[in-house]
């Protein structure tokens, strides 16, 4: 290649372009003084400078590769294409993204030391990706799309040699050992980290969904995307009226995830992941709301920046829905802890089956933490859906996303065949002993389980 362009694109937050020509004027004196090799830098704002699009262009650099496997022959690839200069994986896959509903992904510690000592034996440099799994705190986590949209779990382990506690593994074992061959090693080692303590989750508020949601919304004639409302993340709500002969909703798109309602009452889920962009409706006139969620954001590839929503045209089977509403829903931490702190009190273990926004808190050893901001939306099984509620805030200190599986009935209702003399429940009322309550199994993607009460 003769040169390298490179173009950015932003999208301003209100009362941030400033500190963006800020730190925009800044880039600039240090691309003057420091990289004098550099073709062009250029920055150009939209008419209200709402946006901005930066550009750069650089002389050719050196090309390095990525892999996770068969190294030599990818390095003899590379060298085809750059004849001469040092070798160098840029992206050596050690383990891979897990996605929502699959499996963890794990990569054989032998294999992976195996590749990793052909790679250094040939040569090559290395960057190992990961070395040290992490976590998508909140809503920060992506996506990937190749073909089938696969939104990535809160937990991003990778199956990497440090796990995402830390705890070093066979495979940090196994990749030293290589490395020792090749260059000097340190002699200490990462200490385990503790076990993970076993948790249980007692949900103690609830307060319905539509407590949650915001208002209608501005008018709109079509469908606006989240980012036309600025809402990067999360969820946003569409609202629309309907007919009794309209019989079903169908969408061009779906971005990614929506929970259909028809006079508040759930009718149906579009799944961008699942394919389903459309829902029968029940025949009668009434309001339509679609819950948007923004699964994540795809991180590469043709998809990388596009905008999150529902995109028409929308359709009945009689008519196209061009009157909308839409508004961004807040996850404000302070805001919905200070609504689930006034929300009716519920036995723990019975959240309801109606979506709805619930408190949580973590026991351990005796100790009740609270979740820091209020729990999840829980879609329920209600919907019809196989695949379980997710957390909407997903950020308690550095736990997994709690699953919640298929309730395992512990005991049953029995009656203990005496009649209540003289009690308050009156002459020949039967009396019932309650056996233990159904419990649900949560678990996380490691495998791990924990109960809930």
């Amino acid at each position: 290649m003769s040169e390298l362009l490179g173009i950015a694109r932003f999208t301003f937050h209100e009362g941030k372009v400033e500190e963006f020509k800020r730190l925009s004027e800044e880039c600039m004196e240090i691309v003057r003084t420091q990289d004098a090799g550099t073709l062009q830098y250029d920055i150009y704002f939209n008419d209200d400078e709402s946006e901005a699009i930066v550009i750069e262009r650089l002389p050719e650099l050196h090309r390095t590769a990525t892999f996770g496997s068969r190294s030599l022959e990818r390095l003899e690839i590379l060298r085809r294409h750059q004849p001469t200069g040092p070798l160098m994986c840029m992206e050596f896959w050690n383990g891979w993204f897990d996605s929502w509903g699959l499996p963890h992904h794990v990569a054989a510690p032998e294999a992976n030391a195996a590749d990793l000592d052909d790679l250094l034996a040939a040569g090559g440099s290395v960057n190992l990706y990961m070395f040290h799994g992490g976590t998508n705190l909140g809503l920060t986590n992506g996506a990937n799309d190749k073909g089938r949209y696969l939104p990535v779990t809160t937990s991003y382990d990778y199956d990497a040699p440090l796990a995402e506690n830390g705890t070093p593994t066979a495979k940090y074992r196994a990749m030293r050992d290589v490395i020792s061959r090749h260059a000097p090693v340190p002699d200490e080692e990462p200490a385990p980290s503790p076990a993970a303590p076993v948790l249980d989750l007692a949900l103690d508020r609830r307060t319905p969904l539509w407590d949650v949601l915001p208002g209608a919304g501005a008018p709109s004639d079509g469908l606006p995307t989240a980012d036309d409302l600025r809402q990067w993340s999360g969820f946003t709500l569409y609202r629309t009226d309907v007919r009794a002969d309209d019989a079903v909703l169908s969408l061009a798109e779906v971005r990614d995830r929506g929970l259909v309602f028809l006079d508040r009452q759930p009718v149906g889920v579009l799944s961008r992941g699942d394919g389903v962009l459309s829902v029968p409706l029940p025949a009668q006139d009434g309001e339509l709301a679609v819950l948007l969620e923004d699964e994540g954001r795809v991180n590469y590839g043709p998809r990388l920046g596009e905008a999150k929503g529902l995109f028409g045209p929308a359709r009945t089977a009689v008519r196209e829905l061009r009157a909308w509403a839409a508004a961004p829903v807040d996850l404000d931490p302070e805001r919905l802890a200070k609504l689930l702190a006034e929300a009716p009190f519920c036995r723990p273990g019975r959240p309801g089956r109606r979506p709805r926004a619930l408190r949580g808190y973590l026991h351990s050893a005796g100790r009740r933490r609270p979740l820091p901001a209020a729990g999840r939306m829980d879609e329920g099984a209600r919907l019809g859906q196989r695949r379980p509620a997710r957390p909407v805030l997903r950020d308690w200190a550095h736990a997994h996303p709690l699953r919640a599986g298929p309730a395992r009935p512990r005991g049953r209702e029995r009656r203990d065949g005496a009649r209540a003399a003289g009690s308050s429940h009156g002459a020949g009322a039967v009396r019932r002993r309650r056996g233990p309550r159904p419990h649900r199994i949560l678990t996380h993607p490691t495998g791990r389980q924990c109960r809930r009460p």
